[in-house]
């Protein structure tokens, strides 16, 4: 080896030059057959990344600090260990075990960053000693406050209170909701300590949390159907309900027959009127959730309220038939193969997306509550899936975003609800 190669020798690998050794004929370089300049040039970078990586938390923070304090010195608060000279780190050879496993093994920074409803803090996640067998989820919760001056490990009972990345927030910002282990969350910036409270806890996980811009009312999705949660008197009240619309399975001549049954009897048409009276009624004393029809093997998902509460928009989704594709899975608790779903291939037919409206009148029938279907004509026969609607802060428009199923073409428009 000539001696251009001295300064790099040290990091050489012994797993390199022993494959070198046999290979035989063919000769491929080891680690200690560069020159002086890919030694130095490696050194220096090994350098540049030691004095950065504590860097990488504080700028993090910074990143998200209000303007006022980007311009403050922030101390570091937490690093992930001491920079260490190229010629202090003790040489090991790179296996095929280190390169198939998750890039834990090498360090993590601060992830799941946050701020504090009020501002006072940052929360984020970091492991100070991370292993690549670690699940990321169990990694601990810090708290740095907003100077940076002070960490301090979230305890696990309080994890829960940590507020989500996204929350939805009130338009004056003084209160925000979000969820979190499928309950529902909220913080008053009126309320005592952090202003972080539980709100409700349903028999099944709640979702997609939003707040009025009033900042009011909560609303979320509990199974299939969507909720209101009064922030003043903490009452819950259920807004829609998937009503499934049974399907007539008479043959025409049955249905005639019962039509002229009607028409011939006046008896019959006073029952049903009556009837049909007494239940308008009692939907009016005692007016219950929205009936959102649809028919089996249809789900309804994205519900949502107007701001002004007069009409419910949804999407509806209906499975395509196609032939399902398999594959075996082998490693099992129980010992035995299991045939477990794939998802769809090219070319398979795609589920059917149709956006509705329903005004909103509990006193209407099930069986008789009209939808109306958003159609786009530049879409021409085009499956599209819509997102939205997205309001105004007023309250009183609203755009929608449609996608081609294709994923070829975009298309934004207004809403008219009405």
């Amino acid at each position: 080896m000539n001696d251009s190669a001295e300064g790099f020798r040290t990091n050489s690998s012994p797993a390199w030059d022993t494959l070198s050794q046999e290979t035989g004929s063919t000769r491929y370089p080891s680690c200690t057959n560069v020159t002086q300049d890919v030694g130095e040039t490696l050194t220096e970078r090994r350098g540049i990344a030691a004095i950065l990586r504590p860097l990488l938390a504080p700028v993090l923070l910074l990143a998200l600090a209000p303007p006022g304090l980007r311009s403050q010195d922030l101390p570091t608060p937490v690093h992930q260990a001491p920079p260490l000279a190229a010629d202090e780190a003790e040489p090991r050879p790179l296996t095929l075990r280190h390169v198939s496993r998750p890039s834990r093994w090498i360090g993590v920074g601060v992830e799941d960053v946050r701020w504090a409803p009020d501002g006072s803090g940052v929360f984020f996640r970091w492991h100070e000693d991370p292993g690549a067998e670690d699940d990321p989820q169990a990694d601990p919760w810090y708290r740095v406050d907003r100077a940076g001056r002070a960490v301090t490990k979230v305890a696990d009972a309080h994890v829960e209170r940590i507020p989500a990345a996204a929350p939805a927030w009130s338009r004056d910002g003084r209160r925000a909701v979000w969820t979190h282990g499928g309950r529902l969350y909220g913080w008053d910036a009126r309320r005592d300590g952090d202003g972080i409270a539980l709100l409700f806890a349903g028999p099944e996980a709640i979702r997609n949390a939003t707040i009025t811009a009033d900042g009011r009312t909560a609303h979320f999705h509990l199974g299939g159907d969507l909720y209101a949660f009064a922030l003043e008197d903490r009452g819950v009240r259920q807004l829609t309900r998937v009503h499934r619309v049974e399907e007539d399975r008479r043959t025409p001549a049955a249905r005639r027959l019962a039509e002229q049954q009607l028409e011939l009897f006046d008896v019959l048409r006073e029952r049903d009127s009556r009837e049909r009276a007494a239940e308008a009624r009692r939907r009016s004393w005692l007016p219950g959730p929205q009936a959102i029809p649809a028919e089996e093997g249809v789900r309804v998902e994205n519900t949502r309220i107007s701001p002004d509460g007069r009409h419910i928009t949804f999407r509806a989704v209906r499975a395509a038939q196609r032939q399902p594709t398999q594959f075996m899975d082998y490693v099992t608790a129980s010992g035995h193969a299991k045939a477990l779903d794939a998802r769809p291939k090219v070319g398979h037919p795609r589920d059917e997306h149709r956006f509705g409206i329903v005004r909103v009148d509990p006193s209407v029938a099930p069986d008789s509550v009209e939808v109306t279907w958003v159609t786009l004509p530049e879409a021409k026969d085009r499956g599209v899936v819509v997102h939205g609607p997205y309001w105004s802060l007023e309250g009183d428009r609203a755009v929608i975003q449609l996608l081609s199923q294709d994923h070829k073409d975009i298309w934004f428009a207004e809403l008219d609800v009405a």
